[in-house]
C-alpha cells in the first residue's frame, strides 16, 4: 500500500499545500439560520423551563435576547407587513397596535399579544397573524359589519349585527342605517332586519324599530306612520303589510298607525288634521333642503372629487413609471376609496407615501369650505323647520288638542334627531378654530390664503 502522503525519494522540490473546496455562497447562511433555529429550539425546551420555573430567569431572558439577535442578523427581520381584510379599519392604526418596527426579530413578535390588541380596535372582529419567514409578518383581520344606528341614553351609537359599539362619534356616514330603540334591540335585530329584506322595497322606507317589552317590534316608516308588528308570526304580518301596499297604496293614506297585532283584522289609527299639515310642512321642507343644500354640495363635491381623481391618476402614472410598487399601490388605493364614496380619513396613515399625503393635504383644505357650506345650510334649515313644528305643537296645546300636539312633538323629536345624525361630521369643521395648513412639505399657511392647486 502506497501513502500518498509520504516522503519517498527526495526530489529537493516542495510539495504544493493541498487546495481548500469553495462553499457555495448559500451555505453559510442557510447553515447560519439553522443554528439559530437549533438555538431557538432548544430555548423552547430546556431553556424555557428554566425561565419558566424561575431557576435562571435572568440567564435565560440574557440567552433568549441573544438568540433573537442572532437570527435578526442572520435575515429573520421584519422587512414587510402584509395586510388582507381592510376595508373601514385605518392602516396607520394598525401598524401603531401592531408595534412592530422594520428590522425587529420576526421570532421576537409576540402574535397571541399582538393579535389581542388587534381585536381591541373598535372595527376589528378577528385576526390572525402569523410570521412567515424569512422577513414578512402576515396580518388578516375580519371587520365588523355595521347594521344599524342604536339609540341609548339619548345618544346614537353605530353597532354590529353582535350588537358590539363600533363608533360613537362620526357616525353620519351611517346616516341611511335604520335607528333601533330597546335595551336588547341590537341582539334581537338581526332576525327582525332579515324579516325585512323579503320585502326591500318597503324595507328601504324603515327608518327606525323599536322593542316593545322585549317581546314585539314597532316600525316607523319614512312619512311617520307607526306600524305595529304581533309578537306571533311577526313575518306573516310583514307579508300581509307588503300585499296591501302593492296593492291599496296603504302607507299613502291619511294614517297614523297600521296595528297588525290581530290576524283576523287590520286595525287603522285615522290620521287627525295636523298629520296632512305635517305632510305638508315636510314636502315643503324636503323641497328646499334638496333643491337649496344637496343638490349643490352634490356638485361640488363631484367637481372637486374628479379634479382629485385626475391629480391621483397623475401620481399613480409617475409612481408606476418609476417602480415604486408601494406609493402605487397606495394611491390606487385611494382612488378605489374615492370613486365608491368611502369616508374620508381623519388623518393619513403611517405608511402613507409623501405623495399622497400631499394630495391628501390639499383635497382636506378644498373640501372644507364645501363643507362648511353643506352643514350651514343644513343647520339653518332644520333649525327653521324646527322652530314651525315648536309653535304648531304650542297652538294645538293650547287648543287642547293634545293627541295632535303629541303628533306634533314625535315628528320634532325625529326631526333633531335628524339633524345631530346630518350635522355630526359638521362640529369638526364649523367648530374648527382657523389653524394652519400644510403647504407642499415644509412650510405652513392659512387656510384662506392657502390655494390648492387642485385641477
Amino acid at each position: 500500500m502506497r501513502f500518498l502522503t509520504g516522503n519517498k525519494g527526495n526530489t529537493g522540490k516542495r510539495r504544493a499545500a493541498p487546495r481548500r473546496r469553495i462553499q457555495p455562497r448559500w451555505v453559510k447562511p442557510v447553515a447560519r439560520t439553522s443554528a439559530v433555529l437549533a438555538l431557538l429550539a432548544g430555548l423552547a425546551g430546556g431553556g424555557w423551563y428554566l425561565w419558566s420555573s424561575d431557576t435562571i430567569p435572568e440567564a435565560a431572558m440574557e440567552l433568549r435576547a441573544d438568540a433573537l439577535e442572532l437570527s435578526r442578523e442572520a435575515g429573520l427581520a421584519v422587512a414587510d407587513v402584509l395586510l388582507e381584510g381592510r376595508e373601514r379599519t385605518d392602516a396607520g392604526l394598525l401598524l401603531a397596535v401592531l408595534d412592530v418596527k422594520r428590522g425587529d426579530a420576526l421570532l421576537g413578535i409576540d402574535v397571541a399579544a399582538a393579535r389581542e390588541r388587534l381585536e381591541a380596535i373598535n372595527w376589528v372582529r378577528s385576526a390572525v397573524i402569523e410570521r412567515r419567514l424569512p422577513h414578512t409578518l402576515y396580518v388578516r383581520i375580519e371587520e365588523r359589519q355595521p347594521m344599524a344606528l342604536w339609540q341609548r341614553n339619548d345618544r346614537l351609537v353605530l353597532v354590529d349585527a353582535e350588537g358590539v359599539v363600533i363608533l360613537r362619534d362620526n357616525i353620519a356616514a351611517f346616516g341611511h342605517l335604520p335607528v333601533l330603540v330597546g335595551d336588547d334591540a341590537p341582539l334581537e335585530a338581526p332576525a327582525l332586519l332579515a324579516m325585512l329584506e323579503t320585502a326591500p322595497e318597503l324595507r328601504a322606507r324603515v327608518r327606525a324599530a323599536t322593542l316593545v317589552g322585549e317581546r314585539r317590534w314597532n316600525l316607523l316608516f319614512d312619512n311617520g306612520i307607526d306600524v305595529r308588528l304581533p309578537e306571533e308570526n311577526p313575518m306573516g304580518a310583514w307579508t300581509r303589510l307588503a300585499a296591501l301596499e302593492r296593492e291599496h297604496k296603504v302607507l299613502a293614506k291619511d294614517v297614523i298607525a297600521i296595528d297588525l297585532r290581530f290576524a283576523d283584522r287590520l286595525v287603522v289609527r285615522v290620521a287627525p288634521e295636523a298629520a296632512k299639515r305635517l305632510r305638508e310642512l315636510e314636502t315643503k321642507f324636503r323641497s328646499a333642503l334638496d333643491r337649496d343644500v344637496l343638490s349643490i354640495y352634490q356638485q361640488k363635491r363631484a367637481d372637486l372629487d374628479g379634479k382629485y381623481i385626475a391629480a391621483l391618476d397623475r401620481a399613480l402614472a409617475a409612481a408606476t413609471a418609476s417602480a415604486a410598487l408601494p406609493e402605487a399601490l397606495a394611491l390606487r388605493d385611494e382612488k378605489r376609496r374615492v370613486e365608491t364614496h368611502g369616508p374620508l380619513p381623519a388623518v393619513d396613515a403611517a405608511d402613507a407615501p409623501a405623495s399622497l399625503k400631499t394630495l391628501l393635504g390639499t383635497y382636506r383644505t378644498s373640501l372644507r369650505p364645501i363643507e362648511i357650506e353643506r352643514n350651514n345650510g343644513l343647520i339653518t334649515l332644520f333649525l327653521k323647520y324646527e322652530e314651525v313644528l315648536k309653535a304648531m305643537q304650542a297652538e294645538l296645546t293650547q287648543a287642547s288638542k293634545l293627541d295632535d300636539a303629541r303628533l306634533v312633538a314625535t315628528r320634532l323629536a325625529e326631526i333633531e334627531r335628524e339633524r345631530t345624525i346630518g350635522t355630526a361630521e359638521a362640529k369638526e369643521f364649523v367648530n374648527e378654530p382657523e389653524g394652519l395648513v400644510l403647504e407642499g412639505s415644509t412650510r405652513f399657511t392659512t387656510p384662506v390664503s392657502f390655494k390648492p392647486p387642485v385641477e
